[in-house]
């Protein structure tokens, strides 16, 4: 499984951690730059991408928008340090929420999910044909 984080390296550097402890993710790509991220998510046939939604400079409902722009099969779950924009977060299409600091138990419940997802949608398409 490969993870793209968006935010500023400070901000995701806690949760690069969290994934290593965690393991069975093969890499993990950060981006501090939108378009840079873009560029990457467009060459992925599928992408979970774990978005800081604190940066004050620019508002996680812009990035939402422009991130998944990138794809159809882009999973983007929300990480923020309060619950006040979770229904919002839903509303507008993210995969999943975590709070900030991210606990490795919800952060692997993610990534389970995310596989479940990813296996679903190989059965449907393998129907369709």
């Amino acid at each position: 499984m490969e993870i793209t984080l968006f935010g500023k390296a400070e901000a995701m550097s806690e949760v690069n951690h969290t994934l290593k402890v965690i393991g069975g993710v093969e890499a993990v790509s950060i981006f501090e730059n939108l378009f840079c991220a873009k560029e990457h998510l467009a060459e992925q046939s599928s992408a979970l991408l774990l978005l800081d939604g604190d940066d004050e400079d620019v508002s996680w409902q812009y990035l939402v928008e422009e991130l998944q722009g990138c794809g159809p099969e882009v999973r983007i779950v929300l990480l923020k340090e309060d619950s006040y924009d979770a229904v919002k977060a839903y509303d507008v299409g993210v995969f999943d929420y975590l709070l900030k600091p991210v606990d490795e138990k919800q952060l692997i419940r993610v990534m389970v999910k995310y596989m479940l997802n990813q296996k679903n949608l190989v059965k449907l398409e393998k129907s369709e044909r």
